[in-house]
């Protein structure tokens, strides 16, 4: 790098500093008798060294003191504030694509640290802050991210800030699963009115969307996630519009828009081949799979969850997933080989410990057994555990996959009554579904006329 590249970003406080002190006829050494310091050490800031290396941040902030440097001397002229802004926005960027070592090394070699010791510049100070808990949420230190997020002061902070801290915070829970409280931040985020760039903007209302799917709230997560399709560009093989359209094409699917989640999924599908992506190729085979379940065209269905099977590891959730309505599938079509089935299963959940698919998996056998026959257990069992722990769980769709498949039974077994109870508790889910699920937003309250109606 340049001697004049390596100092382009040096800051404007260290000029100003020296100006002062010359403009009152002190020397360097009345500057190192009043820190407590060295004329040798001083003298560092006339040969171009970095300012940190130089000065505290308190002794920078006792010069501004002593010199008498106001606000209106020491703030950064325009040109050096769009250098900060446009070094800080890189930064981001890096973070946001995962490029990590990018980010380092343009940390390290502009040392944007040094941003902190502006001592006036307090919105841009904040910015390199909330950026850089951004580069430790993406170093996975999610609690030293808590603990920094927790200390700042948002009241005070400006309209641009407060978007990033409330993005921030949305991305904090987002990744410890609290997907209500996600909800919320990036809700307050799109509510201040910053007008961020367009690819950070898809991110928001893709992240309000993935929230509200997993809180539960289709219709909204489908309305989230078709505005991000009006602002993504479909150029070539992207990975964005994948993880898009996968997510798309499962929320059609949950509120019955089979048609448009073939359409979607098939677009995922052609981005995971062209990527190579083998979770996304998993993932469309599934989806798929579940699509053609609905549509009751078990062949098919049993094929996708057949080929999707290939694309996961044994343990995880998506692995899970897939065997699960693997054997939804054997229990439809009465297959010989259902039992053999649900005891693996219940095998694999119990050697991974995990315990929501123990639930589930403990539930096939008594959705067997209602097919063939009335049995008070059963009922009970899927009544009372499983449906309650899918609905604590946001899984809205499965529990109403139970709740029809109560009904049919209660219709089939000419129980009328029962029919009509599950169906009036169907109806509450489905008006979650399509509606906003939990509480979390503002009460609206009902409009009135503000003018006079009596003349």
């Amino acid at each position: 790098m340049s001697e004049e590249r390596k100092h382009l970003f040096r800051l404007p406080i260290a000029r100003i500093i020296k100006e002062k002190y010359e403009q009152k006829s002190l020397e360097i050494r009345d500057i190192a008798l009043h820190l407590d310091s060295t004329i040798r050490k001083i003298k560092l800031i006339e040969i171009q060294e970095n300012f940190k290396d130089v000065y505290s941040k308190e002794q920078a902030q006792s010069l501004v003191d002593f010199l008498c440097i106001g606000p209106n001397e020491a703030v950064l002229s325009k040109e050096d504030a769009e250098k900060y802004k446009s070094l800080l926005s890189t930064w981001r960027k890096h973070i946001n694509e995962g490029k990590l070592g990018s980010a380092v090394k343009l940390l390290e070699n502009h040392s944007l640290d040094e941003i902190t010791y502006l001592p006036f510049e307090h919105n841009l100070i904040m910015l390199y802050k909330l950026f850089d808990i951004k580069f430790i949420m993406a170093q996975r230190n999610f609690d030293l991210a808590d603990k920094l997020l927790g200390a700042v002061e948002v009241r005070r902070l400006s309209p641009e800030n407060r978007y990033h801290y409330y993005y921030n915070m949305g991305s904090l829970h987002i990744h410890k699963k609290r997907y209500d409280l996600a909800l919320r931040y990036y809700t307050k985020a799109n509510e201040t009115g910053f007008e961020d760039e367009q690819e950070y903007q898809q991110s928001l209302h893709f992240n309000l969307g993935l929230c509200y799917s997993k809180i539960g709230s289709y219709l909204r997560a489908i309305l989230s996630f078709e505005k991000t399709d009006n602002l993504i560009k479909r150029e070539g093989a992207s990975f964005f519009p994948m993880y898009l359209d996968n997510s798309l094409g499962m929320n059609y699917i949950r509120i019955g828009e089979l048609h448009l989640a073939k359409k979607r999924l098939s677009s995922c599908m052609r981005y995971a081949e062209a990527l190579e992506n083998k979770k996304y190729m998993g993932a469309s085979l599934h989806n798929l799979g579940w699509l053609c379940l609905k549509e009751k065209n078990y062949d098919r269905a049993k094929d996708y969850f057949k080929r999707a099977d290939a694309f996961f590891e044994r343990g995880e959730d998506a692995f899970f997933e897939n065997l699960y309505y693997s054997i939804i599938c054997l229990i439809k079509t009465e297959d010989f080989f259902t039992r053999v089935e649900i005891a693996f299963a219940e095998r694999v959940a119990k050697e991974y410990n995990n315990k929501d698919y123990e639930v589930l998996y403990k539930t096939l056998p008594h959705l067997v057994t209602l097919q063939k026959e009335e049995k008070e257990s059963s009922l009970k069992y899927i009544k009372d555990k499983t449906i309650p722990a899918l609905i604590r769980n946001f899984e809205y769709d499965k529990a109403a996959e139970y709740y029809e498949a109560l009904e049919n039974h209660f219709i089939k077994n000419g129980k009328a009554l029962d029919a009509l109870e599950i169906k009036a508790s169907s109806y509450e889910l489905y008006k979650k579904m399509t509606q906003g699920g939990r509480a979390y937003e503002k009460k609206i309250d009902w409009p009135v006329p503000t003018f006079n109606t009596s003349s």
